[in-house]
């Protein structure tokens, strides 16, 4: 909830009376898609911080802060020097301006996958820009555009969408200015007894703009709150919510107070994801693939040796070979013997047709030494692959409690010798990845085909059942796979609309302006018996409507 409209409109309420009269001291980038702006306020330097990242867009302010001690360039060097003379939004879009004292313009777009810092003249001539070159003629800022705010429950009703869909993603459609969580809001305070949109009546319609009003006092008059679940952070709202996101929260005076706390805690938190999920994939995979190891050879060794029946085969063959007048020659596929050791009826032995009674036997006796070596070699490998497993699972439950990058680092540390083993293990399906990649932020990654053949690998080869699978209904198209770190949770409604518009991108619909897409979990897509490459049968299948996204940004 940091990028929505009304908390950057909050921010800028608080920052036009903090930041005002400011100048200008620096503007660099101290990592790839984030823009810092240092703002000397005489006795002390403040930090903009904004991310332009799509799908991890941000903004916040950082008070006491340097410059890097490491060489860094400036960027935007027009606005060096310059004194902020006022920090505004757009009305009812992410468009937060600093006005500065030559009347230039410092605009931060916080929207899209084209989401920048861009530097204007007061006409609205592009100077300069942070992500791409905008500069030449021509060159303009982008309008504002004031999002729909229906208020009457008629107005709710037009914008209302039609099909089956639940009731946040179609308040998220009627009010665009609302997040999934702000949405979920709403439907909290509504109560409605439907969770279907399409069985919303005329008097759910008045309730939806009831609550919306209710939403926008409590908007218009912050009091932030940060959600956790122990460290993590879950959720950040302007107001206490009726449905709370985390079972810990900490309020706030100020919402540049709470966006800075929320930020960095996530930003820590995503650090730490980064190196702990890799590594706690790598023991699991470990773990399952040693486990399934030694059930298979338990399952081996539990059954009686046939060592000690090839010996006495032997000893019964070498008995009747003594007997005078028995043919030796070879040519024989069985043969029966008496059964000299338990007096029953006659023993058949199998034979070599190309060996004599003699060689089968010193054959027999060959056979037992080498299925008792091989009985031992197994069990020393059965102690030897146990050891891994416990030495996994241990590894696993460490890891598991392992809170923070202090106590990750001291965990590499203390077993690195172990990961190192167990990381040189590591199975083909952890190689470099052929496909498209996209970095969707947060810990998830949408992979796309970029062919029939690559389309087949990627959806039955690389894709994890709990992955989740886009397509684009009804036309051909590369097969897309939302990377799910969250077994048994579904990624938020952003991240799977950007996957949605890759997967449309990537479809011979790409011209449309708005394209339907397949979602399904991986594990409802199905190969159909001799179909060609990249021919698929989908159930359970979900069907978004989107835009396709708008250029090629593959990692």
């Amino acid at each position: 909830m940091t990028g929505v409209w009304y908390t950057l409109k909050a921010l800028a309420r608080e920052w036009n009376a903090l930041l005002r009269g400011t100048t200008v001291a620096d503007v660099f980038s101290a990592s790839r898609d984030e823009l810092t702006l240092l703002l000397d306020r005489g006795d002390s330097c403040d930090a903009i911080r904004i991310s332009v990242k799509p799908g991890d867009l941000y903004v916040m302010r950082q008070p006491g802060a340097t410059r890097p001690r490491r060489n860094v360039t400036t960027l935007l060097p027009g606005v060096v020097g310059r004194t902020v003379q006022r920090i505004e939004i757009a009305d009812r879009d992410r468009l937060l301006d600093l006005t500065l004292s030559d009347d230039s313009l410092l605009r931060l777009v916080l929207y899209g996958p084209r989401a920048n810092v861009l530097h204007a003249r007061a006409s609205g001539e592009v100077i300069d820009s942070f992500r791409e070159k905008l500069t030449g003629p021509g060159s303009r800022l982008p309008a504002p555009v004031s999002a729909p705010d229906p208020v009457t429950p008629d107005e709710v009703r037009d914008r209302w969408p039609g099909g089956s869909m639940d009731l946040e993603r179609a308040i998220t459609r009627v009010w665009p200015l609302l997040d999934p969580l702000l949405a979920g809001e709403v439907a909290a305070r509504a109560d409605l007894p439907v969770h279907d949109a399409c069985l919303v009546d005329l008097i759910g319609f008045a309730s939806l703009a009831t609550s919306m009003a209710s939403l926008r006092a409590d908007l218009d008059a912050p009091r932030p709150v940060v959600y956790r679940r122990g460290r993590e952070p879950v959720a950040f709202a302007l107001f206490p919510l009726t449905r709370e996101a985390g079972p810990d929260s900490e309020s706030f005076a100020t919402v540049d107070h709470a966006v800075r706390v929320f930020v960095r805690a996530d930003l820590a938190q995503r650090a730490f994801r980064s190196e702990h999920d890799p590594l706690a994939r790598l023991l699991e995979t470990v773990a399952f693939r040693n486990r399934t190891r030694v059930d298979l050879m338990l399952a081996t060794l539990v059954e009686p040796s046939r060592a000690d029946r090839w010996e006495r085969h032997g000893h019964l063959l070498m008995a009747y070979v003594s007997t005078p007048g028995v043919n030796q020659a070879a040519g024989r596929d069985e043969i029966p013997v008496p059964d000299l050791f338990e007096g029953g009826p006659d023993v058949s032995v199998r034979l070599d047709p190309a060996l004599t009674l003699l060689e089968n036997a010193q054959a027999l006796y060959d056979r037992a030494r080498a299925t008792r070596r091989a009985r031992e070699e197994a069990e020393k490998r059965l102690l030897i692959t146990d050891e891994a497993r416990a030495s996994a699972e241990r590894l696993l439950g460490e890891l598991a409690v392992s809170a923070d990058r202090d106590a990750l680092k001291a965990f590499r540390t203390r077993n690195e010798g172990l990961l190192a083993r167990f990381a040189f293990e590591r199975p083909a399906d952890a190689a470099p990845i052929p496909f498209r990649r996209f970095d969707l932020g947060h810990g998830y990654e949408a992979w796309v085909g970029r062919s029939a053949r690559e389309n087949d690998e990627l959806t039955f080869t690389h894709a994890r059942k709990h992955d989740f699978w886009l397509h684009a209904r009804g036309v051909p198209g590369s097969h897309v796979v939302l990377r799910n770190p969250r077994r048994g949770e579904r990624p938020p409604a952003r991240v799977v609309e950007m996957a949605a518009a890759i997967a449309a991108r990537y479809s011979k619909a790409a011209g449309s302006e708005w394209v339907p897409v397949i979602l399904v979990e991986r594990r409802y897509v199905r190969k159909p018996r001799g179909a060609d490459p990249g021919a698929v049968v989908v159930e359970r299948e979900e069907v978004l409507l989107v835009r396709p996204m708008a250029e090629d940004r593959d990692g």
